[in-house]
């Protein structure tokens, strides 16, 4: 089994930067125009990175739905993974670039703990802090990292009162693995302040990545760093979310490239590599960005990972940096050190473990459907079968006029047949709670067209609600046509909406909301759709066409 080499710690971390901070009034700044020669090191150096990001909490293997060769083909988890690094014989690091429990049942009931223990086992290096690490409040981060056996990485969150960095994630770790020096810095994207429930991070301040990055790139150079990588929860763009991209032929949209994410970092932070996530985005190989380095995006939910391999073949060279991504297929693994010390081995025990405490609760039925339930519909329908069918149930509930909510808080689809508790906690692993607001209906259209992004509507419908555009390519303040009833929206009536708490509180879809006085009814939106399902068994799949362009149906 692998020994892990030590990060440096908080008090030589210190050190080095008040001594770097010493350095530059002394020192010309061309001096971090470029890094430090290799001469200086061994020479020869070979060193692995295993990437991953977005788990979400999908500790075991699934069938990959989205393979439409063989959709029931089984793919990921941490035995997978741990089958590679077990075969891996020269020397790496193990990197996740955040989002790591909040989803699947196994890591949303155990709040982290049981995939920080995974994590523990795999023996990871360092793990970047997401959005998602703030769902169930600081308190519980702070828990979450003194359990990691890893340092959480984060160089750009600070306390509002104080601005100073948070004590729960270093800036940045420095490695030493196979005669490279590496440095590692962390970044959480920008929008965490309204991609949480917005109150567990009123408190905090996201310093704009770039801005954030730079000292700490410069002390890590100033530090012996060869290669310097930047572990980003920020994102790519909103063209790629949640897609398999084939590197050789992605084009980034306009959006992208103005996006404050992985491409202004590759091309501005002065790191050699950016290993990201966010986006839920799986690049077939690494990316470079015009002007800019070479970027990593390994997918969601433990699938795959990225394997980027840096080579220095001699003093003085500059290291030679080459990736693609590996998937976790469970008929493709491995199969080196298979014994009880492995990898492995130990993976998988623990999986084990963590699946008979959750899986009793999470194999109850609730129900069946007659139909699959997909989360989103072909184009040019931009609302889903599964969102429309709870919003319905939503706007009955709250005796509400009409429903709204996130497009991309409903995490994954509903099968057709038995249904289960664990269904429910993959589809909104969330703890939300259903909420009601009165919006007049210019405020209704408003919303729904601010939401209109990247071919895409982030906000879903209940019925009696029509919505239509020319186009949705681009975000903000386009004209769309809305009615309600079958008639134009009369802008100037009040109606009662309900939404999730997520919305009411002013998440990233909706920050204007937060203005709005609002009411918790306190009913929780998992134990809502239980019902709906035990009640209307079997459930049927409602109609399309709620959301449309236009421009497609001609």
């Amino acid at each position: 089994m692998r020994t892990r080499m030590p990060t440096i710690t908080s008090l030589q971390r210190a050190l080095i930067t008040g001594l770097v901070t010493s350095l530059l009034v002394c020192l010309a700044p061309s001096i971090w125009a470029e890094p430090p020669s290799a001469s200086a090191g061994v020479g020869r150096g070979e060193l692995v990175i295993f990437h991953t990001s977005d788990i979400h909490g999908y500790i075991k293997p699934h069938k990959a739905r989205w393979y439409e060769p063989k959709p029931d083909r089984m793919i990921g988890g941490f035995e997978a993974l741990g089958a590679h690094l077990d075969a891996e014989r020269r020397p790496y690091l193990l990197l996740d670039s955040g989002d790591i429990y909040q989803g699947a049942p196994e890591g949303t009931l155990s709040k982290g703990s049981a995939v920080v223990e995974l994590m523990n086992i795999a023996q990871y290096d360092a793990v970047a802090v997401g959005n998602h690490e703030f769902d169930f409040g600081e308190d519980n981060l702070i828990r979450l990292q003194r359990l990691a056996r890893f340092p959480f990485l984060a160089s750009n969150i600070q306390v509002n009162a104080n601005r100073a960095p948070v004590t729960y994630a270093q800036p940045w770790a420095l490695f030493e693995q196979g005669g490279i020096k590496v440095g590692v810095v962390g970044l959480a994207t920008r929008f965490t302040s309204t991609s949480t429930l917005p109150a567990h991070v009123e408190h905090l301040h996201f310093v704009e990545e770039v801005a954030a990055a730079r000292p700490h790139v410069k002390a890590l150079r100033a530090a012996g760093a060869e290669v310097v990588i930047a572990l980003t929860h920020c994102g790519v763009g909103p063209s790629v979310s949640r897609k398999r991209i084939r590197t050789a032929d992605f084009v980034p949209s306009q959006e992208d490239l103005h996006y404050p994410g992985d491409i202004q970092i590759a091309r501005e932070a002065g790191v050699d590599l950016v290993l990201g996530g966010h986006a839920h985005a799986a690049f077939s190989e690494l990316w470079r960005p015009e002007g800019g380095v070479w970027i990593a995006q390994s997918g969601e939910h433990l699938e795959g990972f990225t394997k980027v391999v840096i080579t220095r073949s001699a003093p003085g060279e500059a290291p030679q940096i080459k990736g693609e991504l590996v998937p976790l297929w469970l008929d493709e693994l491995p199969t080196a050190q298979v014994g009880a010390s492995s990898l492995r081995a130990s993976l998988a025990q623990e999986v084990d473990q963590i699946s008979a405490q959750v899986g009793a609760e999470m194999d109850v039925k609730i129900g069946e459907s007659a139909d699959p339930l997909p989360r989103f519909a072909d184009l040019p329908n931009l609302d889903g079968p599964l969102p429309n069918l709870f919003c319905d149930a939503m706007a009955e509930v709250g005796e509400a006029d009409l429903a709204l909510h996130n497009t991309f808080g409903f995490r994954n689809d509903l099968p057709q047949g038995t249904l289960t508790v664990g269904h429910i906690f993959q589809v909104m692993p969330f703890d939300n709670q259903l909420a009601t607001m009165n919006l007049t209906g210019a405020q209704i259209k408003r919303l729904l067209s601010e939401n209109l992004e990247g071919g895409a509507s982030r906000i879903q419908v209940s019925q009696h609600l029509t919505l239509t555009t020319q186009s949705a390519d681009t975000q903000g303040g386009r004209e769309v046509t809305l009615t309600y009833q079958g008639a134009p929206i009369d802008e100037a009536r009040i109606f009662k909406v309900a939404m999730n708490s997520y919305m009411a509180g002013g998440g990233s879809c909706c920050k204007w909301l937060a203005e709005m006085p609002s009411v918790n009814t306190a009913i929780p939106l998992r134990i809502l759709f239980m019902d709906v399902i035990r009640k209307g068994s079997p459930i049927k799949a409602p109609a399309v066409g709620r959301i449309s362009i236009l421009e497609e149906t001609k």
